[in-house]
């Protein structure tokens, strides 16, 4: 994580503004990015370099333009590995705690798209037990990919049976 501390980080509550700094793709070489009109294409562009460069630019502007309230601090933070189970600010609350976060925004998303309620996550550890679904021996048989599917394709509908199954056992 990368963090960029302005005004009243020591005494005061704080306001936190963050994004993101990793993509899904591998970083063993370069993404190809091209221009058209005055738009840039490239694979992670929305997510989240778009909303890397937002929080940048609010970094500036408070920078040249630094608040004369100083009731709260303000902790612009680029999270590392938001893409493998937001560990980045999890590292970073776990480290620091919560207690003196009064707001926190994240710009997070793409470009058509802007959410202004609360965003919660939450990690899973999910183990699928299937009878079969292997094509000599349990050939028809549910297998453990069909069953995680079913996680994947309708989250809510899979953890309805789940507790329905729970509550018959």
């Amino acid at each position: 994580n990368v963090v960029y501390p302005v005004g009243n980080v020591e005494s005061g509550p704080l306001v936190v503004f963050m994004a993101h700094t990793d993509v899904v793709f591998p970083d063993t070489e370069e993404l190809p990015m091209r221009v058209e009109g005055n738009r840039l294409y490239c694979p992670g562009i929305g997510d989240d370099t778009a909303n890397l460069a937002v929080l940048m630019l609010g970094m500036r502007y408070l920078i040249e333009n630094p608040p004369h309230d100083n009731e709260y601090g303000v902790l612009f933070i680029a999270t590392a590995s938001e893409e493998v189970g937001s560990i980045g600010m999890y590292n970073y609350l776990t480290e620091h705690g919560t207690d003196d976060i009064h707001f926190c925004y994240s710009f997070d998303a793409s470009l058509q798209r802007v959410y202004t309620g609360t965003v919660n996550y939450y990690n899973h550890l999910v183990t699928v037990h299937a009878p079969g679904g292997h094509a000599l021996g349990a050939f028809g048989t549910p297998s453990a990919i069909q069953e995680l599917s079913k996680v994947i394709l309708d989250p809510s509908a899979a953890c309805r049976e789940y507790i329905a199954n729970e509550k018959l056992k």
